[in-house]
């Protein structure tokens, strides 16, 4: 029988172990600086996304009522 079956779930042949951890990050040292970047690019470009329903919604409820075509973000008029 196939072993990577989709349809079937494998068991782990040994538990988590934080020795295999630690060893782990010794590999990973070597590209700490390339991971924390990642991660925060990453973040900032979450954040980013998040904001353009925000944006809409400025636009929304204080731009296109009062007829102004560069509406000023979050000013209440």
């Amino acid at each position: 029988m196939a072993r990577n079956r989709y349809d079937i779930d494998e068991d782990l042949e040994s538990p988590f172990s934080l020795t295999h951890l630690r060893r782990c990050g010794v590999y990973i040292k070597r590209y700490l600086r390339r991971i924390l970047t990642s991660i925060l690019l990453s973040a900032a470009a979450n954040i980013a996304i998040l904001s353009v329903p925000l944006l809409m919604k400025n636009v929304i409820d204080f731009g296109i009522p009062a007829g102004d075509a560069v509406a000023v973000p979050a000013q209440k008029r």
